[in-house]
C-alpha cells in the first residue's frame, strides 16, 4: 500500500512517536493527591449521612431498608424482604468464615440440605463475603459484619467511579460528581435490601484497570 516504501527504521520511529503521543493522556493530574483527599472526605461524609439511621440504632442491631417498605399495604412484601435480609446477613458472614476456614468447600452451604453446592442455588454474594473477611476476624456479630460490608461497598463504588472518570476526562471534579451519583444512585439505594444484585462496582474497576493492562 502507500506505506510500502518505508524502511524498518522509519517504522520504528513512527511507532515510538505515536506511543509517546498516546502516553500523554496518562500524565498524572496536577494536584491529584489533594483532589483524592477531597473525594475521600466527601465520600465518607455522604456515606455516614446515608447510613445515619442504622448508625443511630447500632450497626450491630439493625440493617437498612428502603423507605417504601414502611408502608402498611406492603405488609406481605415486608415479611418476604425481612426473610431475605435474614438470609443475606447470615450468608455474608458464612461466606467470610468459609473462605477463612474451608475455602475448598465454599459452595457447600448449610442451607437447602441435602443438595450439594447449595450456595449456587441462589445469589451467592461471593464478593460481599470477600469484603467481610477482615471484619469477621474481629467480630462474630453477623449484623455488624453485614453493615460494615454495605458501607464498604458504598465507599468502593464512589471511589471506583471517581478513578475511572478522572482517568477518562482528566478532571477530578467530574470524577467526584460521578462517584457520588454512582455510589448513591436511586437504583442502588432503592435496592439496598438486595445489595448483591446491584453490586456492579467491580465492572467499573475492571474498566479502569483493563485500560492500563492493554495500553
Amino acid at each position: 500500500g502507500c506505506h510500502a516504501g518505508r524502511s524498518a527504521a522509519e517504522w520504528t520511529t513512527v511507532g515510538s512517536t505515536e506511543q509517546t503521543r498516546e502516553g500523554e493522556a496518562w500524565k498524572p493530574v496536577r494536584g491529584a493527591s489533594g483532589w483524592t483527599a477531597l473525594a475521600v472526605i466527601l465520600f465518607v461524609s455522604v456515606t455516614l449521612y446515608r447510613f445515619q439511621p442504622v448508625l443511630e440504632t447500632g450497626l450491630g442491631e439493625s440493617v437498612p431498608i428502603a423507605v417504601y417498605l414502611q408502608q402498611e399495604e406492603l405488609s406481605v412484601w415486608q415479611s418476604i424482604t425481612e426473610a431475605d435480609l435474614v438470609y443475606e446477613v447470615w450468608l455474608v458472614s458464612r461466606n467470610a468464615r468459609a473462605l477463612l476456614a474451608q475455602p475448598l468447600d465454599f459452595f457447600d452451604g448449610l442451607h437447602c440440605t441435602p443438595f450439594e453446592r447449595s450456595v449456587t442455588l441462589g445469589i451467592p454474594m461471593v464478593a460481599m463475603g470477600v469484603i467481610a473477611v477482615p471484619f469477621s476476624l474481629f467480630t462474630n456479630n453477623p449484623v455488624l459484619v453485614y453493615n460494615l460490608v454495605l458501607i464498604s461497598l458504598s465507599l468502593l463504588a464512589c471511589f471506583a467511579m471517581y478513578l475511572l472518570v478522572r482517568s477518562w476526562t482528566g478532571v477530578p471534579a467530574a470524577g467526584i460528581v460521578a462517584g457520588l451519583l454512582f455510589g448513591f444512585s436511586q437504583v442502588r439505594l432503592g435496592g439496598i435490601m438486595h445489595p448483591s444484585q446491584f453490586d456492579d462496582l467491580w465492572t467499573v474497576f475492571a474498566l479502569f484497570f483493563a485500560v492500563r493492562l492493554f495500553a
